[in-house]
């Protein structure tokens, strides 16, 4: 079970037929009730039993994030996000998205769909 508290800020900012949208994200994230556990097992199913307990699992994250997305004539959009993890002495981890994407108009897709179906 986790519990997150955090905030999200972004801005819509036109600039001509484009949008950018800057962003940023900042939450604290708690686990609870989930405790170290046994990992058994044998060798082909004919040696002895044998089990390996897990580490005491790591309980607070800080989670940042700030990134920009950019809209293209209401049609493409890339983005560009970096995120750390971080406020554990366990583990840090740091991440770079990158994305492109286009929409889809409906007119568009109609007119895929009363294509006449090709036979080879």
């Amino acid at each position: 079970m986790l519990s997150r508290v955090g905030a999200h800020a972004a801005y819509n900012w036109q600039a001509g037929k484009n949008v950018v949208v800057p962003q940023i994200s900042l939450n604290w994230q708690h686990e609870f009730m989930r405790n170290p556990y046994a990992i058994n097992g044998n060798l082909l199913g004919t040696s002895p039993t044998f089990s390996n307990w897990s580490a005491t699992p790591i309980r607070d994250f800080l989670f940042t994030g700030v990134g920009v997305t950019l809209e293209f004539a209401k049609r493409w959009n890339t983005s560009l996000f970096y995120n750390a993890s971080t406020g554990n002495n366990n583990l840090e981890s740091q991440n770079i998205f990158l994305s492109a994407g286009l929409k889809f108009s409906r007119i568009l897709l109609a007119a895929i769909n009363t294509m006449p179906e090709m036979v080879c």
